[in-house]
């Protein structure tokens, strides 16, 4: 389920953000995929930036320049539920507003798992 997301993370940041520090936030849980996924096209309108059955990836530039991956055990327009991942990389932002966003995402949802972010400076 992680497979695609990493190699679409990493053609957002070579692509768009080289050199910047990337900062990551994972939020994982079980859900049902299609009202997981009207609830993350409500958050995120627009065009996804990748897509197919399992995931969609939006970009995200309210919280900085990020890119958010929905991945789904279940296919996206499932009605059981399943294994979800929300992975958000960010470009360039400060503690501060990166503690923010990290919060705006974990406190907006259910709160069944800790977040788990990563920082590696480039």
């Amino acid at each position: 389920m992680e497979k695609h997301s990493l190699f679409q993370r990493m053609q957002d940041y070579l692509g768009r953000h080289p050199a910047v520090e990337r900062r990551t936030i994972f939020l994982d849980g079980k859900a049902v995929a299609a009202n997981l996924c009207g609830a993350f096209e409500q958050r995120l309108p627009g065009t996804p930036w990748y897509e197919d059955r399992f995931q969609r990836g939006m970009v995200d530039d309210d919280h900085g320049p990020s890119l958010v991956i929905l991945a789904t055990r279940e296919m996206l327009d499932s009605d059981r539920p399943g294994a979800v991942h929300i992975t958000m990389t960010i470009h360039g932002i400060e503690d501060t507003t990166f503690a923010a966003t990290r919060d705006d995402w974990w406190c907006g949802g259910h709160r069944r798992s800790t977040p788990r972010s990563s920082s590696w400076p480039e």
